[in-house]
């Protein structure tokens, strides 16, 4: 499985161009002293702020690639920029421990419930994406991976799950333990 889900973040792209807009207004305000320097740091803070914006959320993209491997499957995270790619993330499905739904307090929920846990935000898209959590056991530790995914995603990664807890001879079970505000 190789699911790419699509750049549709209309207001991440607003932010990115009104900010580098005012960035360019305010560098061709005149002013003189101190008043000059206000408004070149404001400006520089601005542009910073809008490439970064474009450079994460327009220019990059995130994949998420599952493969068989004897009796497990591997999860990859493929970064794109450019024609550019490169693996930032890999994990056994054997040690995926749940799948939960991304919402705001999901973070503090899973921080108490896990001690120590590290994220990694591997989205598409800033407002408004469908977005889950997958937990994994690394050597002990565990690390939260955020990823955009669609219900078809979803069921591969369920089924590729219960497979492989059927080889270690556990019990089959479903991954999604809570549901959204929308399913409720």
């Amino acid at each position: 499985m190789n699911y790419t889900p699509k750049h549709k973040d209309g207001i991440v792209r607003a932010l990115y161009c009104g900010l580098i807009a005012l960035a360019f207004i305010l560098m061709l305000v005149r002013a003189e002293g101190t008043q000059r320097t206000v408004f070149t740091c404001v400006a520089m803070g601005t542009l910073v702020a809008g490439v970064f914006l474009l450079m994460r959320y327009e220019l990059t993209t995130y994949s998420y690639i599952l493969s068989a491997k004897e009796n497990d499957f591997d999860f990859f995270v493929n970064k794109s920029s450019g024609k550019r790619g490169s693996y930032v993330c890999y994990y056994l499905m054997s040690d995926v421990i749940k799948i939960v739904p991304y919402e705001k307090d999901t973070k503090g929920k899973l921080e108490r419930e896990y001690q120590k846990i590290l994220f990694f935000n591997y989205t598409n898209n800033l407002f408004g994406a469908k977005k889950h959590v997958i937990i994994f056991n690394n050597k002990g530790k565990y690390e939260g991976v955020i990823i955009e995914a669609d219900e078809a995603c979803l069921e591969y990664l369920q089924n590729a799950l219960n497979l492989v807890r059927g080889v270690k001879g556990e019990e089959p079970t479903e991954i999604i333990v809570e549901a959204t505000n929308e399913e409720k």
